[in-house]
């Protein structure tokens, strides 16, 4: 009868713990830490240009917050400006594929045309090697014939304008080579271009009006006030409405009185970006990077110029470190015992990497003819897919050899997990924040087939943590564990559920591993001994090191 009935509490134990982990998985998407530290800490930094360490920051801000789509579009213009272009693409389409707002979607659609658009530099390149060639024969006809079919698709190539402003002042069309170096004068944010193009200038007029000592500049006019708050609304007005190209001139006209408005050089930088004139858009971005008074601004046009300093990069293919070791002395089996699983892979395609993996259990104690833990050392190829962020499939096969069993071959093992933590707790603290205590609660659930045991495996863990940040990476905190471990053969040592208190310290070192010391009870599902329950209580101390990278 007591055998009946403690099996019966059991069974509301494990009913419990399944319903709270369904219950948990299906409000997963609901919570959200209200407050979080590390974005503050990340625009920070983005703000200082220090954009790998934005990057990290961003990335585990939307580890915790998958729903914050307009946070991994930010994340996707850093990885664009240091040149990771294959993650870029990834948080890109993410957005395209999940924000409810049309203007995140465009702009990473547009972005994603970019990335994957194709110029035709090599030919104008060649087109114009041909023209200096013919220039330099003295067939000045033939050059200027495809100089200015290179204008056609480059109307903005000061160097072009200024070569066939020289070509047709030779040929005496002062007219027309006044029209080409006043584009320049317009245009050009080159020293010594604008110097060239302004002393033409004035000896074309000159010679136009030899009775006159003419020295005027485009654009030097009484009424100017006016009508560069006409050419500023204007322009304002056209890309408002969609009409961007259209917009770039009244832009243009604006800064020729006014150069040193940064404001609107970044506009026309990005504008130029947009419409892949990528040199253009250098040109105005160098401009603001070597002239704002704002560090703000100097820090964006970097950023913009590094992004097209690395747009002729071959895109990368993402890469993956995952890294979990687990550590810990055993009380009741007198043990020490080890777990190491390392990942090493590739992002095919989107929610999709390949890899190599291994995976070591060891312990000190067990031998071939008293197995406290099976002790293998595994090793082979993995496929994992992410159905979404709390919610995977994977796929391992290699090769292990048993240590205790002296057995070796090969071995598969799928595996579905999922898993969340609501409230997340920071990585990393920054000094100003004011939220020092942080009260979480994190579930995993797996189920999994592992061919050398020939046995199907199921686990739930549910953890209830309050931690103190201690200043930048390091934190102190309580928690309370529940887990469960159920098999397909019903052996006594994989049938269990464990409750366990403890307490969690990690130093302010970045990656270093966490101590932790906890108490646990364990109550046996299947007992060989049927009439009684088999309980076993045991203290643990150990080190953790969890260690996750896409680059």
């Amino acid at each position: 009868m007591k055998t009946l009935k403690s099996k019966i509490n059991m069974l509301k134990v494990i009913k419990t713990l399944i319903f709270t982990l369904i219950i948990t998985f299906t409000f997963s998407d609901l919570a959200k830490s209200q407050s979080d530290p590390d974005l503050e800490l990340a625009y920070e930094y983005l703000n200082q240009g220090k954009n790998t360490e934005a990057a990290e920051l961003f990335e585990n801000y939307i580890t915790k917050n998958p729903g914050e789509v307009k946070i991994v579009l930010q994340l996707a213009y850093i990885h664009k400006n240091l040149g990771n272009a294959g993650v870029a693409k990834k948080y890109f389409e993410y957005v395209v594929n999940n924000s409810i707002s049309s203007e995140d979607v465009s702009a990473a659609r547009q972005e994603l045309d970019i990335m994957s658009g194709t110029g035709n530099n090599s030919v104008t390149g060649n087109s114009l090697d041909q023209a200096y060639d013919l220039l330099n024969k003295g067939q000045t006809d033939a050059a200027k014939v495809i100089f200015e079919d290179y204008l056609i698709s480059n109307p903005n190539d000061t160097k072009t304008l200024l070569q066939l402003g020289f070509i047709y002042k030779g040929k005496a069309d002062y007219n027309k080579s006044l029209d080409y170096f006043t584009k320049v004068y317009n245009l050009s944010l080159k020293s010594e271009e604008l110097k060239i193009a302004s002393a033409e200038i004035t000896d074309i007029n000159n010679i136009l009006n030899p009775n006159k000592n003419v020295t005027t500049i485009p654009g030097n006019v009484s009424n100017q006030t006016t009508s560069n708050n006409d050419n500023l609304n204007k322009a304002y007005s056209l890309m408002n409405q969609g009409f961007k190209d259209a917009a770039i001139p009244y832009f243009e006209q604006y800064l020729i009185t006014n150069p040193s408005d940064t404001k609107i050089q970044m506009q026309l930088g990005y504008l130029y970006y947009e419409m892949k004139q990528y040199s253009r858009s250098k040109e105005r971005f160098q401009y603001v990077a070597n002239n704002s008074m704002f560090e703000v601004e100097k820090t964006q046009a970097l950023n913009s110029i590094k992004t097209i300093d690395d747009m002729n990069r071959s895109t990368k293919i993402p890469q993956i470190v995952d890294i979990y070791f687990y550590n810990t002395y055993d009380s009741y089996q007198q043990n020490y015992i080890s777990n190491f699983l390392g990942k090493y892979g590739f992002e095919i395609a989107r929610s999709t990497s390949v890899g190599f993996y291994g995976d070591v259990y060891l312990d000190s104690k067990s031998n071939k003819e008293n197995i406290l833990n099976d002790r293998y050392v595994e090793g082979g190829a993995y496929i994992k897919y992410n159905i979404n962020n709390n919610m995977s499939l994977e796929l391992r096969a290699g090769y292990v050899s048993q240590f205790d069993r002296e057995k070796q071959g090969f071995n598969f093992k799928p595996i579905f997990s999922f898993g969340n933590t609501f409230n997340a707790p920071p990585v990393f603290m920054a000094p100003n924040s004011s939220k020092r205590e942080w009260l979480y609660l994190q579930f995993y659930g797996a189920a999994l087939y592992d061919y050398k045991y020939r046995n199907l495996f199921g686990q739930g863990f549910l953890k209830e943590g309050l931690r103190f940040m201690l200043g930048g990476y390091s934190y102190f905190e309580f928690y309370l564990r529940q887990n469960g471990n159920f098999d397909s053969q019903n052996l006594e040592f994989n049938n269990y559920l464990e409750f366990a208190g403890g307490i969690q310290f990690a130093p302010n070192i970045k990656h270093f591993p966490s101590l932790f010391v906890e108490a646990t009870n364990k109550v046996f599902l299947k007992n060989e001994n049927l009439d009684q329950t088999k309980n076993t209580f045991q203290v643990r101390a150990g080190f953790v090191v969890g260690y996750f990278s896409i680059f």
